[in-house]
């Protein structure tokens, strides 16, 4: 399975119109040899390019993508996973970039990028069975399944996990492919119903308040109530 980002236009949001032959963006030209372009045969079935996220470049002309990608020559697979990265004048003519992050996991799926009181993150969703072995052994629990997010300092970076808690993880896995909106000044995350493998509901979740709190990190207000 070769993924690659497609491109289509709608006037109604039901009835779409491949552009031109309908790809938008591939794993080629010179900074490819940042990403795992050739499907590497054993413990995935993919060559990972997906679920992108397209948002405006606050630091300039044009537009910025985010998407599920893997880096090559890592040894532990679960070590791989990125954030690929590509920029476009137009919405139309795409430049493939270096990732903007690589490392954790084997998978950061469904990337999210926004911005809070000066703070950038870049959310990101994730099985607990794709976590690195160094982040298994830093981490403060046992592995989950869900949502969490990197911190920034600009929409390029550097990014960094951020520490602590899984911002939204659960085992078996409570919501999955999450994304925070904002609600007339109120940070506010939903996504699927998830309940793991076996019984995976997939509606959307009633979305529930995020706060910032003064060291920059998220939490879920309803979650943590809930702890104490």
């Amino acid at each position: 399975m070769y993924q690659r980002v497609g491109h289509a236009t709608s006037t109604d949001m039901h009835n779409w119109t491949r552009v031109g032959d309908g790809l938008c963006l591939d794993l080629t030209g010179d900074n490819a040899q940042y990403y795992e372009s050739d499907h590497m045969v054993g413990f995935w079935h993919d060559r990972a390019m997906r679920d992108p996220w397209v948002m405006r470049d606050p630091n300039g002309d044009g537009w910025l993508m985010y998407f599920t990608a893997r880096a090559p020559n890592i040894a532990e697979a679960n070590a791989g996973g990125a954030i690929g990265f590509a920029t476009s004048p137009d919405l139309m003519n795409w430049t493939l970039q270096p990732p903007v992050f690589v490392g954790g996991f084997g998978q950061l799926e469904v990337p999210q990028v926004f911005e809070r009181n000066g703070t950038w993150y870049c959310l990101f969703c994730n099985d607990a069975q794709h976590w690195s072995q160094d982040y298994r052994a830093t981490y403060p629990g046992t592995p989950v399944t869900g949502t969490h997010y990197l911190i920034g300092t600009s929409p390029r970076g550097p990014w960094r996990i951020a520490p602590g808690e899984f911002l939204d993880g659960d085992m078996p896995c409570k919501r999955y492919a999450a994304r925070i909106v904002d609600h007339d000044g109120t940070f506010m995350i939903l996504g699927f119903e998830d309940r793991g493998r076996d019984q995976f509901v997939g509606r959307i979740m009633d979305p529930e308040p995020v706060e910032v709190g003064h060291d920059g990190l998220l939490f879920i207000r309803t979650t943590q109530k809930a702890a104490e």
